[in-house]
């Protein structure tokens, strides 16, 4: 059947409104959450880290928005001829290679538990990062993943019953289940063995299914595809760009290529707007540095919300499944139906020649737009 959006969802971004009924919610505390902490303060311990990686903050704010969360703010106005609207150095990116060469990704990969079984997902080792970083104030990230929500509002999230409730009989059902069985796949081949053979990185009261839950939906909702590493902004040349040195062979060797993804500082607090035009790419930074710009056509007018655009093919499902809300009225939503005749049904010759000259197959799940 045609999935519904639940009143709940009907937003532009998860963390909305706290009068609108949601569904039950798992809020198992995540390591490293922040404990009577004032927001506030976390919020200008991270503009702070900001800065010092040198990041031009003059005239942006980051404020939460009772009906959206979190938001970044422009007082002073962006002009349209703007090479960028918001600018992160690159040193402050979490990537692949970064995440390999951190403490616990370089453990992780010379541990028995992983080598034994053959190797490691790269988004297994981009979940172990930000669980660590979260934790541990001496890490790098840390200014940063404290700032994250605790918690997601994505079908992973919600408690069987609901999930069952407001999702079966649509293809969503059938996609939570699958990416959540998948998350503990990835888990149990790392899980308690990682613990047991490094109790000191790897404690088990810090890395549990929890947390991996809460890694997978901030990377989920989060990322940048790795094409904004080879976008230039501007008219910038970045021919002679370099994020990160090449992965070793070893390293490669124990390495699935799974996450073709980066994570933003700051930028990933935008939210989106499917009627914004945006671009995310590269911009030279001084003689040799380089940042990653996101720009917005027409600007950003004083005092207003500097948006994003997660991507205007999105349908409800997806945006529900991978960012925790729907848009309403979105231009870009699909119903996924099956055709699933029977062959007795599409036996007939001239039935089987039309289902060859339309390119359908009885099989496959089509978009019906």
């Amino acid at each position: 059947r045609y999935f519904e959006i639940p009143p709940a969802f009907a937003v532009r971004r998860a963390g909305c409104a706290p009068s609108v009924a949601r569904p039950c919610r798992r809020m198992a505390a995540v390591a490293g959450d922040p404990a009577g902490e004032p927001e506030e303060q976390r919020i200008q311990a991270f503009l702070a880290w900001c800065r010092t990686l040198g990041a031009d903050l003059r005239g942006v704010r980051l404020a939460r928005d009772p009906a959206r969360g979190f938001g970044v703010y422009s007082d002073v106005g962006i002009p349209a001829s703007a090479a960028a609207a918001l600018v992160v150095p690159s040193e402050a990116l979490l990537t692949v290679p970064r995440a390999v060469r951190s403490e616990v990704g370089r453990a992780a990969l010379g541990s028995h538990t992983v080598q034994a079984s053959g190797g490691i997902s790269a988004q297994a080792l981009m979940y172990l990062a930000m669980i660590d970083g979260r934790a541990r104030p001496e890490s790098f990230w840390h200014p940063w993943l404290l700032l994250l929500p605790s918690s997601y509002s994505d079908p992973l999230w919600w408690m069987p019953k609901e999930r069952a409730r407001l999702l079966e009989g649509t293809q969503l059902f059938h996609d939570a289940a699958r990416h959540e069985t998948q998350l503990r796949d990835v888990y149990d081949g790392l899980f308690p063995a990682l613990s047991e053979e490094c109790p000191r990185l790897f404690p088990k009261e810090r890395y549990s299914f929890d947390a991996f839950r809460w890694a997978r939906s901030s990377l989920s909702s989060r990322s940048f595809g790795e094409v904004a590493l080879k976008t230039a902004l501007g008219g910038a040349d970045i021919t002679s760009a370099v994020m990160d040195e090449p992965l070793t062979d070893e390293e490669s060797a124990l390495l699935r290529f799974d996450c073709p993804a980066f994570m933003c500082p700051l930028l990933d607090f935008t939210n989106h707007d499917v009627t914004a035009t945006v671009h995310v790419g590269l911009l030279p930074r001084g003689t040799s540095g380089w940042s990653l710009g996101l720009a917005v056509d027409g600007g950003v007018t004083a005092g207003t919300e500097v948006l994003n655009n997660y991507g205007t093919c999105r349908t409800n499902l997806q945006l529900l499944l991978g960012y925790g809300f729907c848009v309403k009225a979105n231009p870009a939503d699909t119903v996924p139906i099956r055709l699933g005749a029977s062959q007795a049904l599409a036996g007939p010759p001239i039935r089987q020649g039309a289902l060859r000259r339309s390119g359908l197959r009885l099989d496959e799940v089509h978009q019906l737009s």
